[in-house]
């Protein structure tokens, strides 16, 4: 978790592969459904572009402590409480990132 922000709605998933074989095994799996990309975008290529990128600006006064990172949200009260809103259980997580960067904000232009 990035206790730095107080961002407890994101879950940190260290994706970094280390040896070639289980590079081959992600790039398999990001390229599972075709239909993303044969028409020539490159999703695969993007997809673990993005975990390298994660890792680097994650911490930007610090050395990276993986190669790739991915973000996760725990859906686990979507589970447990069948009555529980996908809408609002997203709303609220949403609020409470808006309230952290706001409160931020405000620390660091006073």
């Amino acid at each position: 978790i990035n206790a730095e922000y107080g961002d407890n709605d994101r879950i940190l998933l260290d994706v970094a592969e280390p040896d070639s074989v289980n590079n081959d095994l992600a790039r398999k799996l990001v390229t599972v459904f075709e239909s993303q990309i044969a028409g020539g975008k490159k999703y695969d290529d993007a997809i673990l572009g993005r975990r390298k990128a994660n890792a680097c600006f994650f911490s930007t006064h610090e050395l990276d402590f993986t190669s790739d990172l991915s973000f996760a949200v725990d859906l686990t009260p979507l589970i447990v409480d069948a009555q529980r809103d996908l809408v609002q259980f997203t709303v609220e997580s949403i609020d409470r990132f808006r309230d952290n960067v706001v409160d931020r904000l405000k620390r660091h232009m006073h």
